[in-house]
């Protein structure tokens, strides 16, 4: 639930900023195409990333091993849980 509140906190952000900077009447054209572009290469850069990681052949390798203590679970959940509790 804290990562729904906290991705919906981050677009009601970028929202509000949007809102400010057209009813502020502000006369900053060429920062809004700066904005969109960066903003369009960088969630090109992050898709073609987790494309890549998700089709490797380390991903394909890591889906198959199993966890030792539990057959059910696969290793990479277990890594996952590990990571989650010591953030």
């Amino acid at each position: 639930m804290s990562k729904h509140s906290s991705v919906l906190k981050v677009l009601a952000f970028i929202f509000l900023l949007g809102v400010i900077a057209i009813f502020g009447n502000f006369n900053n054209y060429k920062a809004f195409g700066i904005i969109s572009d960066f903003l369009a290469i960088m969630t090109g850069f992050t898709i073609t990333a987790l494309s890549i990681i998700a089709t490797s052949k380390f991903s394909s390798e890591l889906n198959g091993i199993e966890d030792e203590k539990d057959n059910y679970k696969l290793s990479y959940i277990h890594l996952f849980q590990s990571l989650k509790t010591h953030l």
